[in-house]
Formats: structure tokens, sequence, C-alpha cells
């Protein structure tokens, strides 16, 4: 959640960003306006992953499709109604497809949060509580680093990226004649 603030500020910045990357004004303008809305939609949907990823640990797969299913329709109603729309009051040209798609994801958020507080079992996590701190101290002991041990620290990239290494070689070799 806390990596919302970074990519809010790389959003609000993203016209100069632009311009150094030798885009063209324009388009650095209107790309900047478009992120700098989009943003409104960046909490809901890092509380969308969260839930997502919470509830995908307990095996329930449907839930985040559950929400995707009320989110995705919404965005192209709103899409729609936004940049095109009907009535003057509610047409807002360009700037309605982000706030459009902001609200769709603050809406997969919500739906996933009312999903997980009222359906989802509860036997991953029943809560906070006092007792679930207690070796906090203890297992960030465990976790630190010390001089003597950094090679096993170097090794930890490399011991994540082994799995994926292994899938990637295994495939190439099966493609090869």
């Amino acid at each position: 959640m806390l990596l919302i603030i970074p990519q809010t500020i790389i959003f609000f910045n993203s016209r100069q960003i632009l311009l150094l990357l030798h885009q063209d004004p324009a388009v650095a303008a209107a790309a900047a306006q478009y992120l700098k809305v989009l943003s409104l939609g960046l909490p809901g949907y890092a509380g969308f992953e969260c839930v997502r990823r919470w509830l995908q640990a307990q095996g329930l797969m449907m839930a985040p499709v559950i929400a995707l299913i009320f989110a995705a329709p919404l965005n192209a109603v709103l899409n729609w109604l936004l940049v095109w729309g009907p009535w003057d009051a509610v047409r807002l040209g360009f700037v309605g497809a982000p706030l459009a798609t902001a609200m769709s994801m603050n809406v997969m958020f919500l739906v996933s949060l009312v999903y997980a507080v009222n359906f989802a079992p509860r036997e991953a996590w029943g809560g906070f509580s006092k007792g679930r701190f207690e070796t906090t101290w203890a297992l960030a002991k465990l976790s630190r680093v010390e001089p003597s041990r950094a090679d096993l620290a170097c090794a930890c990239p490399s011991q994540k990226s082994s799995p994926t290494w292994a899938r990637t070689s295994s495939s190439a070799s099966r493609a090869r004649p």
C-alpha cells in the first residue's frame, strides 16, 4: 500500500519525466493530465490487490473474479458516460476516461472487501490480537544479516530466481527441434 506514494509522485511529475525522455510536449501534457486523474484510483487498486492475494491464499479464486465482473461493465458504462455522455453536465471528454477507470478500481476494492469481510472464511487470519505480536522482536533479530553472513544475503536473489530460470531453460530446450 505504501508504494502508491512514490507512484503518485511519479504520476504527478510525469510531464517533466516525459519531456526528459524527449516526448512531444502536447503528448506529455495530455499523459500527465491522464495520470494525475488516474492516481485517484491507486488506493483502490492497491487495496484490491491486497484483498485479492489474501483471498487467493485461502483458495478463494472466484472472489476477485466477482469483483471484476462488477467493475468491467461499470468501467465501460462510465467511460461512455464521462467521455461521450449524452448530457453536457457529465461529459468530461479526455479527463473522463481516467476518472472512469479510477472509479472502477475503487469499486473493485470495495466489492472484494465486502466479500472478504462478510463471506470469506476466517481460517487464514482471525484479526489482530496482542498475541500476534509476541514473537515480532525475535523474528526481527533472526532477519538481521550479520557481516560474516553477508554471503547468504547475496545468495537470496539467485535462490528466488532459480525456479524461474529452471522453467525458462526447460521450456527453451523443449522448443528446440
